[in-house]
């Protein structure tokens, strides 16, 4: 699957729904029409798109929402800015502060599911319940697409606590 394929998926899904879970839902219903193969590329794209989310700008506006950033927070809101789709995807790594838009103040903002939805699709296309190294999971891992252990770390400027009112002033106001 194309790059920009993928991003069609996310935001066709995204403009169909009026909460994460019809997301959810949307795009299960999207790479179900698709082919194994193709649902596998989805998958890479997905892993690929949260390598390049790991970025100090991302790290910061977490800890702003949440007061905190741990591993598996951090995982699910990177998905969460993938589902909004490509334009706020690109634009949240720059300026975080276009997030303001888009965050609930009673939610960790957290999409954790997407990084299931391939999976789900790939069982109910190719009637396989259990997972084995044809799953997209497998694959994309197997590729060297490890969006866990990225040994590179967060890519851009770090930041320390102090710096955040100044650094992203919109995400600040909003939760201080």
């Amino acid at each position: 699957m194309s790059e920009s394929r993928f991003w069609e998926l996310i935001n066709y899904s995204r403009e169909s729904a009026a909460s994460d879970k019809e997301f959810l839902v949307a795009l299960k219903e999207y790479l179900v029409a698709c082919s194994p193969e193709e649902i596998v590329g989805f998958e890479i794209c997905l892993g690929k798109a949260l390598i390049q989310a790991d970025h100090f700008n991302l790290v910061g506006a977490k800890k702003i929402l949440d007061g905190s950033v741990t591993d598996d927070g951090y995982l699910y809101f990177r998905c969460w800015v993938v589902s909004l789709g490509r334009e706020v995807f690109h634009s949240a790594i720059d300026d975080p502060d276009i997030l303001v838009k888009y965050v609930d103040l009673k939610s960790f903002n957290e999409l954790e599911e997407l990084l299931y939805v391939a999976t789900a699709a790939y069982s109910t296309v190719t009637n396989i319940a259990e997972e084995d190294e044809t799953f997209p999971r497998s694959v994309r891992f197997d590729s060297g697409i490890d969006y866990d252990f990225n040994l590179e770390g967060p890519k851009g400027e770090d930041w320390k606590k102090a710096d955040l009112p100044n650094r992203f002033p919109g995400l600040w106001a909003l939760r201080h």
